[in-house]
């Protein structure tokens, strides 16, 4: 799920930037440039992001298809923590981002559906 968590970064810095590389990339979630280089040569070979030796990152359609779904799991389930179960800021970022990568699309939808009918109580 490590990969998952580097391409989601990707396509948020991608937002906000016209550059990104590896440096970027480990600065920003405080991991090592070799962490990062391997993950990016996996993304590479499943046509997530395209990447020149020492040069820029650029996210595929694969990867910013990939990196939204998981992205969109991520708020689902932190807005749930947070909203529904009360939990503090810090521990909904951390759990939504370990989960993300394992919960299936019908647990999200049922998810939101429970948040949409506790919201309307």
């Amino acid at each position: 799920h490590s990969i998952e968590d580097y391409l989601e970064m990707i396509f948020l810095m991608s937002e906000e930037m016209d550059t990104i590389r590896i440096t970027d990339i480990a600065a920003k979630m405080n991991v090592r440039k070799s962490s990062i280089h391997s993950a990016v040569k996996k993304m590479v070979e499943n046509g997530f992001v395209e990447h020149e030796r020492y040069g820029a990152i650029t996210i595929t359609k694969k990867g910013k298809a990939r990196a939204r779904e998981v992205y969109r799991k991520h708020r689902i389930l932190k807005s749930f923590f947070l909203e529904i179960l009360g939990l503090p800021e810090n521990i909904a970022e951390i759990d939504a981002c370990n989960i993300e990568h394992y919960i299936s699309d019908q647990t999200v939808s049922a998810l939101m559906e429970l948040s949409t009918k506790l919201a309307m109580k």
